[in-house]
């Protein structure tokens, strides 16, 4: 697709993964269920940047606020924050 100038979606991806599984078709079918159930889609544009990572964590309330910046302090003196990082970066 690439080399005819197209930019290959998800979707269209999955088409390409039907001998992937012995599941076949039933698996391609799972994987477009996935994608559109959670709204995947948008995620076709993105790209991945080497920049500083940004960690969004939704709270409620100001005591939940402290109470995960306190965990979160806990793992950054462990260490544990810098393994997860690099884990997600596929480090």
């Amino acid at each position: 697709m690439r080399d005819q100038g197209k930019e290959p979606t998800g979707l269209e991806l999955t088409e390409t993964l039907e001998s992937y599984s012995e599941r076949g078709m039933e698996y391609v079918k799972t994987l477009h269920d996935i994608i559109t159930v959670n709204n995947l889609a948008v995620l076709d544009q993105a790209s991945l940047r080497d920049e500083p990572v940004t960690l969004t964590v939704g709270v409620t309330s100001e005591q939940e606020t402290a109470e995960i910046e306190s965990k979160i302090e806990q793992m950054r003196a462990t260490g544990e924050l810098d393994r997860i990082v690099r884990k997600m970066r596929l480090e």
